[in-house]
């Protein structure tokens, strides 16, 4: 299991309600330093992470898991998209 299936794994299990925001925020951070990721990647996780920080601060605690789950949602997507991108080219963009 590489980084990117770690931090798609950390996407279900909020989605499960195994965990909360700030946890799920937390895996992400640590999935993040664990990933080869270029600097595509990095973009793609920070709006993630600041989007969770948003989340945390800005909406009632009731609605957390709403909102995250869309992150979560569009994270895992992204994920995929990206993994397909770097077989294309044979490199980390």
């Amino acid at each position: 299991m590489d980084g990117f299936d770690r931090m798609k794994l950390a996407c279900q299990r909020f989605k499960n309600h195994e965990y909360g925001i700030e946890d799920f925020q937390s895996w992400l951070e640590t999935g993040f330093s664990a990933t080869r990721g270029g600097k595509n990647f990095r973009i793609i996780l920070e709006r993630a992470l600041n989007d969770l920080e948003r989340i945390r601060f800005l909406k009632p605690e009731e609605d957390h898991y709403v909102y995250g789950n869309e992150i979560a949602d569009r994270l895992v997507i992204e994920i995929e998209e990206y993994k397909t991108s770097v077989q294309k080219l044979g490199y980390y963009p």
